[in-house]
């Protein structure tokens, strides 16, 4: 159901601002962008959110959504907006009399809010009539709103229910974030119980000597281990981070000692080499809890350590699973509340009553009462009566975590890589089952038995894989160590089994969508390339990446990039196809990636009709009913074409840009070899001029590529290098 509101209008020039307002355009809602104090104001403030690295915008094109205007002179444009949020982020009294100024300008359903954790509402609408209070409350956008996707709702003084609920609809439904609704208390929940929990880092890190490096190494296995506390403190900003502890500590009285700040904190968080500085004995007891990718199991392992590393620990999360009990109830409404604002907000892979309960609700707060720290009887009793939450159920960054087995308990098909499910309404779901969901020769085959099934009993096929990333591509390990044995044919294989099974899933008899989200590279990708749709999360980050380690594309990515490109040229049109073939060369040979799934659109990754879903939860449901959509619709698979390519004078010409960029020193000599591959597999070999190259004579010269690349040393030292030291090598 379409939301009521169908514009919205942003107040304020600021960072936080500009992240709102671009936000709402990358889900396609239009924006007016206002500045409550000079014209213009708001114009540089879009100019330099598009020149901002990382861009707030999922692509350049959807800054045309946002209109850029001022206060009075756009005071009517107002009158169109069912939002308006002051994200000016002002002072008490500024923020008072803004929201005066506007009362008499707004339509008369308009919700009104205030982009802050920091001012009382309740004396910032001192004098409103009663009207406007019944529409107004807080919605404070946790920054950057792409990354951190979490706002939280704050009813005002005389809020009607019925708002508070249209608020987190449209929130939830349009924006896709998450959604916390919070009782009024210093800085809310996300940033009390983030700022809470990384003094208690550095209190701890104080109180044991530990160096730097190795707290960086400890809190990455507690909270992430893509970043420990000290880079989520450079992400999050000294400043912020300072401002949040000094209020909390000056307005939280019976919290005091959890936000004293050790001496010589103020100044920021320490240099990335400085955080490099470790206790040898203490990294290689943390090593092998690097390689455990349940986030449950690495807590329960890191606790049970009986040294340094498991007293740290355990004092570390004891005191933030006892803040965090307290905030139920004081500022948040539930347990799940505080999760939802940890994992989303601060990017945490458990929230603080999901590690309690997977240490054990019981013997937990049993050990937690002994160390003397307080646990409300009210909070322990409510998570033992939520056993979802040891899972991370209600964590948005979970789903979809698999298939969902709605047909059956038993897979349909099963192997030691993958496995496929009845979904259910007549569609087959299949998942990986590797690290990192990678390509090995085991999953390529259950891709291939699953096309099969779906043909004779399923009416669709989706691809939807568990964890964060849809697929890093092929299994590296392996192409490496047969390269480095020169099991040349077993490579040529591999190879052909991938190819076939990308194009299997291309000529399908059935619809085929492909469900990426996170990394979706190399293979990956090439998957997506062959599905007959995507229905993709925003954070996309798609690409063919194989010339990183000195390779090409070997799952027909070369050619059903190629062939994507030049679909929409039509039949008995002639076209000089090289400016084609040279962007497909560009994006391969440089590894692009895109940082958005509409950037993948516009790259050419994706359709630009492909589905991109902003409610992680429904991604899965939402490509089911594409794929029955597209079933429904009398799908019928893509007759195979094959085009007129740039042959040997295509070649001659690319190899020559090639020869340019590698005299200015954008590319290495290697780059230029692998550069030189990909030219003469995308211009049809020497001959493609003289003929319509067929899909299986670009196969075979990707074959024939990959294949010999692998023989290059140059090529198995970049392998080595991405394998052994997670180091990207340029020779």
């Amino acid at each position: 159901m379409a939301s009521r509101i169908q514009r919205v209008a942003v107040l304020g020039t600021g960072a936080p601002a500009l992240g709102l307002a671009a936000h709402l355009a990358n889900v396609g809602v239009p924006v007016l962008l206002l500045d409550v104090e000079r014209p213009g104001a708001a114009a540089e403030g879009l100019a330099r959110a598009l020149d901002a690295t990382p861009s707030p915008f999922f692509h350049r094109s959807l800054a045309r959504l946002v209109t850029p205007g001022a206060l009075p002179g756009d005071a009517e444009a107002l009158r169109g907006c069912g939002l308006v949020v002051d994200a000016t982020q002002g002072t008490r009294a500024g923020t008072s009399e803004l929201l005066a100024r506007l009362e008499p300008l707004l339509a008369p359903q308009a919700l009104v809010a205030v982009d802050t954790s920091r001012l009382p509402l309740r004396e910032l609408v001192a004098g409103r009539a009663p009207d406007f209070l019944r529409r107004f409350l807080g919605m404070h956008f946790l920054p950057p709103v792409r990354r951190t996707r979490l706002v939280e709702l704050v009813p005002g003084p005389g809020t009607e229910a019925v708002r508070v609920e249209q608020a987190r609809a449209f929130a939830r439904d349009v924006l896709g974030l998450s959604v916390v609704v919070a009782r009024e208390s210093p800085h809310l929940v996300a940033e009390r119980a983030a700022a809470h929990a990384f003094v208690t880092c550095l209190q701890r890190m104080e109180a044991h000597g530990l160096a730097l490096g190795d707290v960086e190494g400890l809190t990455a296995l507690l909270f992430s281990r893509e970043r420990g506390c000290f880079q989520a403190l450079e992400d999050w900003g000294a400043s912020a981070f300072v401002d949040v502890v000094e209020r909390c500590h000056a307005e939280l009285p019976e919290e005091r000692a959890g936000f004293q700040l050790p001496p010589g904190w103020r100044a920021g968080p320490p240099s990335p080499a400085a955080r490099r500085e470790s206790d040898p004995t203490l990294t290689r007891t943390l090593r092998p809890l690097l390689a455990e990718d349940d986030a449950s199991a690495r807590l329960r392992k890191l606790i049970a350590d009986e040294g340094r590393a498991g007293r740290f620990a355990w004092e570390v999360v004891s005191r933030i699973l006892s803040h965090a009990a307290r905030c139920v109830g004081a500022v948040a409404r539930s347990p799940r509340d505080v999760d939802v604002a940890l994992t989303r907000g601060f990017q945490w892979e458990l929230g603080p009553f999901a590690m309690w309960a997977a240490l054990g609700v019981t013997q937990t707060a049993d050990r937690m009462r002994r160390d003397g720290l307080p646990v409300p009887a009210g909070v322990e009793r409510r998570l033992l009566e939520d056993p979802a939450l040891e899972s991370g159920a209600g964590d948005p960054r979970a789903a979809p975590r698999a298939p969902v087995p709605r047909g059956g308990r038993v897979p349909v098909l099963s192997s030691p890589g993958a496995e496929a499910w009845d979904l259910g309404d007549g569609v087959l779901g299949v998942g990986f089952k590797t690290k990192h969901n990678s390509l090995d020769a085991d999953v390529v085959a259950t891709l291939g038995r699953a096309v099969e099934r779906a043909e004779t009993d399923f009416r669709a096929l989706v691809l939807a894989n568990p964890g964060p990333d849809f697929s890093v591509g092929a299994n590296l390990m392996l192409v490496t160590t047969w390269a480095s044995r020169k099991r040349w044919e077993d490579i040529r294989a591999l190879v052909a089994a991938f190819q076939s099974a990308t194009q299997r899933l291309k000529y399908a008899r059935v619809p085929v969508v492909a469900v990426p989200c996170g990394r979706t590279l190399g293979g990956g990708l090439e998957l997506c390339l062959g599905a007959s749709a995507v229905q993709a999360a925003p954070e996309t980050q798609a690409g063919l990446v194989e010339t990183q380690i000195g390779l090409v594309p070997g799952g027909g990515g070369t050619l059903n990039l190629l062939w994507r490109a030049l679909q929409g040229i039509p039949e008995g049109v002639q076209v000089d196809v090289l400016p084609y073939v040279e962007k497909v060369l560009r994006d391969i040979s440089r590894a692009r990636v895109s940082t958005s799934a509409v950037e993948a659109q516009h790259l050419g990754y994706f359709r630009l009709t492909d589905g991109v879903s902003v409610r992680p939860e429904q991604r899965l449901e939402e490509a089911c009913a594409r794929a029955l959509g597209l079933a429904g619709a009398g799908y019928r698979p893509p007759v195979p074409r094959a085009f007129r390519l740039p042959g040997a004078t295509g070649i001659r010409a690319l190899e020559d840009g090639l020869a340019e960029a590698r005299a200015c020193g954008e590319l290495t000599a290697h780059d230029a070899v692998i550069g030189a591959r990909l030219a003469a597999i995308l211009c049809g070999g020497p001959g493609g001029a003289g003929h319509e190259v067929t899909e299986e004579e670009v196969l075979a010269l990707e074959q024939e590529a990959f294949v010999s690349l692998c023989g290059e040393p140059r090529s198995l030292e970049r392998m080595q290098s991405l394998l052994m030291n997670r180091r990207v090598l340029r020779n």
